[in-house]
């Protein structure tokens, strides 16, 4: 948080993801360019796959083991799933701040975004639709035409080939926009792709070649 508010101080969201999730940025882009434009989120806000209610783990076995010692209740408040989340960038600051007070928690997911979110008043975006963490189901919704457009980060673990070819197809759907990309990249190119209103790409890609 704290190099998030020294040297990002003009980004309009803050994006954090994990190393095993694929995530196609362009729709990302285009669903906070909807937003932004017509003033759905407000200050202050986490948006990311909700949590609400996830029993805490009391197996002794797992590396997610709370003893009540450390964590009395049973289940977590709202929180966000940690495989992605964004923050509005007047989050980290205030978050930052609360962490010099707010005793630290281990589960840094729950710390970061349920206990640190909470502590500074924070709102919550439900980007739940966006996700897909079942990693069986990763292809499916990515590649079909009806929710590719529609699926932001999917869960892949331990498999970076699975990942790489995911976003070779990702990327090319998105070169397959503009003919020319490959010869002139157009100045006003995130101006074009966010300002359309159905995505251009229609022909079929065959994904086995990547």
């Amino acid at each position: 948080m704290k190099w998030i508010t020294e040297f990002c101080p003009k980004a309009k969201f803050i994006l954090k993801v994990d190393d095993d999730i694929i995530a196609n940025i362009f729709i990302l882009m285009r669903h906070l360019h909807y937003l932004d434009k017509h003033k759905v989120v407000k200050n202050k806000t986490v948006m990311c796959l909700v949590w609400q209610g996830m029993i805490v783990m009391r197996d002794k076995n797992s590396k997610w083991y709370l003893s009540k010692d450390e964590f009395k209740d049973d289940r977590f408040g709202r929180y966000c799933s940690g495989s992605a989340y964004l923050f509005t960038n007047d989050l980290p600051r205030e978050m930052f701040n609360a962490s010099k007070y707010l005793e630290f928690f281990w589960v840094d997911d729950y710390y970061i975004t349920g206990m640190l979110a909470r502590g500074v008043q924070s709102n919550y975006e439900f980007f739940n639709s966006l996700y897909i963490i079942s990693s069986n189901l990763v292809e499916n919704r990515f590649l079909n035409r009806k929710t590719s457009d529609r699926t932001v980060f999917g869960h892949s673990p331990n498999n970076l080939n699975r990942i790489y070819k995911l976003w070779n197809f990702i990327m090319q759907k998105f070169i397959n926009q503009f003919p020319n990309f490959y010869k002139e990249i157009p100045k006003n190119i995130w101006d074009i792709y966010l300002d359309s209103k159905e995505s251009k790409y229609q022909e079929i890609i065959e994904y086995d070649n990547f």
